[in-house]
């Protein structure tokens, strides 16, 4: 990806003019493109959106499928994510966070023209889908700081979740196709231990600090083992 103009009023069109990162359907043979920002993208476009209420209900289901065929633990997710679209951004709370992927995409196009922030990151050891609509950087709704409801005229509630689960099934089919080097990842809020060593992608919880310090030792202690064989 060559570099983009970094300037607030630039960056948006520099963006739509670069490959996209993947496209997705959505909806009566329909697609939507989504480009990978950097982290300067993503804060630049940050402060010029309004942040849209999660579904914390939808958020909940997607998380509870516990079928291995289409559930996607937290080390599949970022090996997708990074093969995707390269390594995590830093803009994330590395006590309750290990990751964080952010995404610009538009709408259908017969809809109002419009750009979105779709971020991709864990949340407590969840897999966690955000939104964000993009506006001028004159609109007084910046200054709120409040949640909205989604934008009927270009995503009701109910299609952001769809989109969003179109990105989780997405993510969990190509994540079949790959073998990571072994890694070691944690969230330290909730004890986890995650990644892949040995052939298989693993993910630990643990009840104690002194339990969860010394696993992620022992991976770390077996990825470097293999790694001198």
């Amino acid at each position: 990806m060559s570099p983009r103009n970094p300037l607030p009023d630039r960056v948006l069109e520099d963006i739509r003019n670069d490959k996209s990162t993947v496209t997705l359907p959505f909806r009566k043979n329909g697609q939507i493109p989504f480009w990978r920002l950097d982290d300067e993208e993503y804060f630049l476009l940050g402060r010029q959106s309004l942040a849209i209420e999660d579904d914390y209900l939808f958020l909940m289901r997607l998380n509870s499928d516990r079928d291995p065929d289409r559930h996607l633990q937290l080390a599949q997710a970022r090996t997708a994510l990074t093969n995707l679209a390269g390594p995590s951004g830093k803009s994330f709370d590395d006590f309750k966070q290990s990751f964080c992927f952010p995404f610009l995409h538009g709408v259908p196009a017969d809809r109002p023209a419009a750009d979105y922030l779709m971020t991709v990151q864990d949340v407590r050891g969840s897999l966690y889908f955000s939104h964000r609509r993009v506006v001028a950087k004159s609109d007084p709704q910046i200054k709120e700081h409040r949640l909205h409801e989604a934008f009927a005229e270009e995503f009701d509630r109910e299609e952001l979740n769809v989109l969003a689960a179109t990105m989780y099934g997405f993510l969990s089919g190509f994540s079949q196709y790959l073998t990571p080097s072994p890694f070691v990842e944690k969230v330290d809020s909730e004890h986890i231990v995650y990644g892949y060593a040995k052939g298989n992608y693993f993910q630990e919880q643990h009840a104690d600090h002194d339990a969860f310090k010394a696993a992620i030792d022992e991976w770390r202690r077996i990825i470097a083992a293999s790694d001198e064989r």
